[in-house]
């Protein structure tokens, strides 16, 4: 075993990983720079689309009535939206199954309903652990694409027809604690002219936050959506994230971190690290010649050896429900088992991706 890096009084776990982060090169916090040169966006969302959770996530978007609706033509501020609307998926908690009939009753229903068509759909996505920011704004900028795809086939089908030359918008927050990251995202994505933009649509802004700080954490979400009066996120993803938090605050932090995430969100994509992770770490550091991180035995993070089942645990206890395209075999079992777990869709590096919804 290596040396374990003795922590300085008065400061966190985190500060005290950061103090060596240069030469740590991420494995103590999980800030690899460089990190979308081996796993590119595109990695991630093609598992997305081929899973069906891509899908998933437009038609819950669009079926919310659109989160936050603004005028756009008369400059009038966004009127709040909340509607319990159907999806043509099923949670995986759910035994029963209504007819497509009932369905498109009911999205007629709401249509008509809407007496004054808006001009301008916007919903609000955050990324925790953003790195550099590609996937966060490619995520965004995918998601964005599946729901102008969908709608244009509602529209042809006259479902909520109202919505012919809707302009549709994601604003995204990317949060991490690596300010060279930050600044990159910022360079990148934030300071471009909106007309020189390749992603349409998509308004990201990203700043430096300690996800285990929950202090900070929540400043960070309360800055962000009250410029829109909006109280929660639509979306929230966390990719590769909860790992380091665990390691840094322990079986409570994570659990806490996990339930100050579902209290500002509707939905939740997470791709939890699995147990050998957090062995990969150490042994990466030692080579390195680096102390090892403490306190990642499955003695000392009980959570660990099921990690996966237990993040999920968390989040449905939260008042969420695993979320799975109907046409998705894969995706289709009915409990949090381990069946679940190896039958489930993975990225090319053996992660899970899980969506959940608030209901």
């Amino acid at each position: 075993m290596g040396d374990q890096l003795q922590p300085p009084e008065g400061k966190s776990a985190v500060d005290r990983a950061m103090q060596t982060a240069a030469i740590d090169r991420g494995h103590r916090v999980g800030n690899f720079h460089n990190y979308y040169t081996f796993h590119p966006p595109a990695n991630r969302l093609s598992v997305l689309e081929e899973c069906g959770l891509m899908d998933v996530i437009a038609e819950r978007l669009l079926d919310r009535r659109e989160g936050t609706h603004a005028d756009i033509s008369n400059n009038k501020p966004g009127v709040q939206f909340d509607h319990r609307s159907e999806l043509s998926v099923t949670f995986e908690s759910d035994a029963s199954a209504e007819g497509v009939g009932d369905v498109s009753s009911r999205k007629k229903q709401r249509t008509e309903n809407v007496s004054t068509p808006p001009s301008l759909y916007q919903w609000y996505c955050c990324d925790l652990g953003c790195n550099e920011g590609d996937l966060t704004v490619e995520l965004s900028d995918s998601i964005l694409r599946q729901c102008r795809e969908l709608q244009d086939m509602r529209d042809e089908k006259n479902i909520a027809s109202d919505t012919i030359g809707t302009t549709m918008q994601m604003k995204c927050l990317g949060l991490d604690i690596d300010g060279v990251l930050v600044q990159r995202a910022k360079d990148k994505y934030e300071d471009t002219a909106p007309d020189d933009r390749t992603h349409v649509g998509v308004d990201a802004s990203f700043e430096v936050c300690n996800l285990c700080d929950e202090t900070m954490h929540l400043s960070r979400y309360r800055s962000f959506l009250d410029t829109s009066s909006r109280k929660r996120f639509d979306l929230t993803t966390l990719f590769s994230t909860t790992m380091w938090i665990h390691i840094h605050s322990g079986d409570e932090g994570l659990r806490n971190f996990l339930q100050r995430t579902c209290d500002n969100t509707d939905m939740i994509l997470v791709e939890p690290q699995p147990s050998k992770c957090y062995r990969q770490g150490n042994t990466r550091l030692r080579r390195m010649n680096q102390p090892e991180l403490d306190s990642v035995t499955s003695q000392s993070l009980k959570m660990r050896n099921d990690i996966e089942n237990e993040v999920g645990r968390i989040i449905t206890e939260c008042g969420f429900q695993r979320v799975s395209n109907t046409c998705s075999p894969e995706l289709s079992k009915t409990s949090e088992s381990d069946d679940v777990v190896r039958n489930t869709k993975r990225t090319a590096w053996h992660r899970q991706l899980q969506l959940y919804a608030k209901v």
